[in-house]
């Protein structure tokens, strides 16, 4: 325990704040579930692998097996998707295993002329491990590395980096401190050094007790007060650069069925225009078919249109029959 705390510390004093943003993929919402519920659910703890694959404190026991894939038809022709599984180790407890890639597409290469001599893809891919520990009775630490590998036309990057989190979890409500992306470039495009997209987050979560509702509130970002763009932090006043770090989500219903809703206020600001129509807003439902949890969201970012988010989840116990 005292060792553990020692090197989060230590890794973080100086690997938290290196030195032109890289990686930002890193940050997305790859999953259904919580880009329905605002775009970043890391404060519930339950069996679902896709907030354990960026909260590692709520890596589990329950999620022992479980199996879950993401696909996102983004804008244009980019699309992104996640695979993430978890096993338990004898004697070692269980643990997270995720991949993720952002495909970019297709690019027609042309020289100065204007003459196309060729073309090329660019793409963005993460791989991460991570696990957890109860070091109180209600009190979990988790931590998990991530290896990230970019390649644009005929650059390319790596990175190596760390997450780690605190979670609070009681019978109705969960509270989380999480640390986001600490570490450093391996290699970066043409052997510069970039920022890589550190931030810390804390969230809290509400079941109620006699009605199958949960409340999700997550503060973005609390190293950077002024966290929204340069213009853009100009305009605001001070209680609207602090509401700016909330994202708001709501889950109703029960196993079988369920509906979420979000609110993104950082993403309403930023995208809003002359017409905003339901920039920051994000919706979703829950389906359970027997074996198999299949879960689809929308995230509206601009009135041109919203992304869809898939992800089906289930347990390979079930599957093959393993008691």
């Amino acid at each position: 325990m005292r060792f553990t705390l020692t090197y989060f510390f230590i890794f973080f004093v100086f690997f938290a704040f290196p030195q032109n943003n890289i990686f930002d993929f890193s940050n997305l919402s790859f999953s259904s579930r919580s880009s329905a519920m605002g775009g970043d659910l890391i404060n519930v703890y339950d069996d679902d692998v896709n907030i354990a694959v960026v909260n590692p404190s709520c890596v589990n026991s329950n999620m022992n097996n479980k199996l879950s894939f993401s696909f996102i038809d983004y804008y244009t022709d980019i699309n992104y998707f996640s695979s993430v599984f978890v096993t338990d180790i004898n004697n070692f407890g269980s643990f997270c295993f995720g991949f993720f890639g952002v495909n970019y597409g297709d690019f027609i290469e042309s020289d100065e002329t204007g003459n196309v001599i060729g073309s090329f893809r660019a793409g963005e891919y993460m791989f991460t491990l991570g696990s957890s520990k109860k070091i109180l009775k209600k009190l979990y630490l988790g931590s998990n590395f991530k290896f990230l590998y970019s390649n644009l036309y005929n650059i390319s990057s790596t990175a190596l980096l760390s997450d780690w989190s605190f979670f609070y979890k009681s019978d109705l409500s969960d509270l989380t401190l999480l640390f986001r992306n600490m570490g450093t470039t391996i290699k970066g495009y043409n052997d510069n050094n970039y920022i890589l997209p550190f931030k810390v987050q804390l969230g809290f979560s509400n079941r109620l007790k006699y009605l199958p509702l949960r409340f999700s509130f997550v503060y973005d970002n609390i190293q950077d007060f002024n966290h929204l763009y340069s213009e853009l932090n100009s305009e605001l006043n001070f209680l609207n650069k602090l509401f700016s770090h909330f994202i708001i989500g709501a889950e109703f219903g029960k196993d079988k069925f369920k509906i979420r809703l979000g609110y993104n206020v950082k993403r309403r600001y930023e995208l809003r225009d002359f017409y905003p129509g339901f920039s920051g807003f994000s919706w979703g439902l829950g389906l359970k078919i027997k074996d198999f949890e299949v879960d689809y969201s929308r995230s509206t970012y601009h009135v041109y249109g919203s992304p869809n988010y898939f992800t089906i989840s289930t347990n390979l116990n079930k599957i093959l029959k393993v008691k």
